[in-house]
């Protein structure tokens, strides 16, 4: 019986124990806005540990780590400077950039914004191609 299968490559590793990755606050508050992720367009894995007053980490656990983006989808910039908005600057860029080839001339990679892990519009933007293979 044939179908298809999508594959994509696994995504980076989430923090395990309290040691691994950047240390970005050590906080006794509920909630956390880390306006340091601004500085660079990337995705961003948090994980969180919380501790006792001996010095004990809590485990990693999957309800206890998150991902983010330092951007929105599609605010295209060929300047280097984004404004948070989707407006017709982005829209133009993106057409410029409407079906080049990734590397070739003319190609930016922010307009590069699809797929996304849950195919919607608040999803991670996949950073590598999704292959297709037949079954």
């Amino acid at each position: 019986m044939g179908g298809l299968r999508g594959l994509r490559p696994p995504a980076p590793a989430y923090p395990a124990i309290q040691t691994e990755g950047t240390l970005v606050t050590q906080t006794g508050l509920a909630a956390y806005d880390d306006a340091s992720m601004a500085a660079a367009r990337d995705i961003y894995y948090y994980a969180a540990f919380s501790y006792d007053c001996a010095g004990n980490y809590s485990a990693g656990t999957t309800t206890s780590r998150d991902r983010s983006t330092s951007y929105w989808l599609g605010d295209i910039s060929p300047t280097g400077s984004w404004d948070g908005l989707i407006t017709l600057t982005d829209l133009s860029a993106f057409s410029l950039t409407f079906g080049k080839v990734d590397g070739g001339s003319g190609w930016n990679e922010e307009g590069d914004f699809g797929p996304t892990d849950d195919w919607g519009r608040f999803g991670i933007r996949c950073r590598t191609t999704w292959w297709t293979s037949r079954i």
